[in-house]
C-alpha cells in the first residue's frame, strides 16, 4: 500500500528569484530614496532630466514652482525609503513559505507598480526604458508568486 503523506515542497526557484529581486530591489529603493530626499534640500542639483530643460531655470526664478517641486522630490524620497525598508523586511519573510507574507508581498509589488507608474509619468528621473523594465521585472515576480509550484509551497502548513 502505498504511503499517503506528502513529502514537503521545497521553495521553487522562482520563489527564491522574487526574493533576490526583493532584496535587490528594496536596497535600490532605499538608495533612489536617499537621492530624492537629497535632492530636495539641494534643489540647484536637480537634473535637468528630473524637471524637463527649463526645470532649474524655475527653481531659481520662482520660489513657488521651486518648493513644489521640492515637496514632491521629498515625498517620493520618504516613500521610496518606506517601500524599499518594507520591501527588505517582507523578502525575508517570503523565504520561508508564509502564505500571509505572500499576500503582503503582492500588494507591495502593485504598489510599487502604481509608484512607478506615476513616478514615469510626473517625473522623468529615468530614461523610460529603465521604468519598463522595472515595470516588467516586478510583473514576472508576481507571475512568480502566484505560478502552481510556489501556490503549493505556500499552501503545505508550517
Amino acid at each position: 500500500m502505498a504511503d499517503s503523506t506528502y513529502a514537503p515542497v521545497t521553495r521553487p526557484g522562482g520563489v527564491t528569484l522574487v526574493v533576490v529581486l526583493m532584496w535587490i530591489g528594496g536596497i535600490l529603493e532605499i538608495i533612489g530614496g536617499v537621492v530624492y530626499l537629497w535632492l530636495s534640500f539641494n534643489p540647484q542639483q536637480v537634473p535637468t532630466a528630473l524637471t524637463g530643460e527649463e526645470g532649474v531655470d524655475l527653481i531659481t526664478a520662482s520660489a513657488e514652482s521651486g518648493a513644489s517641486l521640492r515637496m514632491i522630490l521629498l515625498w517620493i524620497g520618504i516613500f521610496s525609503i518606506i517601500f524599499g525598508v518594507i520591501t527588505l523586511l517582507l523578502a525575508s519573510g517570503l523565504k520561508n513559505g508564509s502564505n500571509g507574507v505572500r499576500i503582503f508581498v503582492t500588494i507591495l509589488i502593485v504598489l510599487q507598480l502604481l509608484f512607478n507608474a506615476y513616478e514615469m509619468a510626473s517625473i522623468k528621473s529615468n530614461p523610460l526604458w529603465v521604468s519598463m523594465l522595472t515595470i516588467i521585472v516586478w510583473l514576472i515576480a508576481l507571475g512568480l508568486l502566484w505560478s502552481s509550484r510556489a501556490s503549493a509551497f505556500f499552501k503545505q502548513v508550517r
